[in-house]
């Protein structure tokens, strides 16, 4: 009888262990900008996010000019060439947790429910914007950076379903 229970004890220890590990969920993105970039961060608003991006600003005739403007509009000149690091944290905005997924520029679903898109040399950067915002999912957080310069873009982002 205590082999059953040894056993029965493991099998409750290994389900308890998938079910939380996914709860976690991470996202790694790299590219190059060279005119126009948006990094977007697609989040279910039950996720708490936490982002990272990595911005080296490339030479260009000797000097490096690149500009990040953050999601609230801060703008940030980059104009050495040295990587700028900055952490983002993002918590939860609402309480839905269903079955929905969504297709498009930055896909989410309840398996995967942070995503991180680069879409370099967008023409036009409001309308981009714009049309992720009127999306019609009233429960998606949409972060948006903007790059403007020739840059080397790394991203990573970690989110816990709370």
């Amino acid at each position: 009888m205590s082999k059953a229970w040894i056993i029965f004890g493991l099998i409750l220890l290994i389900l308890a262990q998938l079910i939380a590990l996914s709860l976690f969920h991470d996202v790694d993105q790299n590219g190059f900008s060279v005119n126009n970039s948006v990094i977007t961060v697609a989040k279910w608003n039950y996720v708490d996010a936490s982002v990272t991006i990595s911005i080296f600003p490339m030479v260009e005739n000797g000097t490096a000019n690149a500009t990040l403007i953050l999601p609230n509009g801060t703008s940030v000149n980059l104009t050495t060439p040295v990587w700028f690091t900055q952490r983002f944290n993002f918590p939860r905005s609402g309480d839905f947790i269903g079955s929905e997924a969504v297709s498009g520029p930055v896909p989410l679903s309840q398996d995967e429910p942070l995503n991180v898109v680069i879409n370099s040399e967008v023409a036009d950067v409001p309308s981009y914007i714009a049309s992720l915002s009127s999306s019609g999912f009233n429960n998606i957080d949409f972060l948006n950076f903007i790059v403007y310069g020739e840059t080397q873009i790394l991203v990573s982002a970690y989110g816990v379903v709370t």
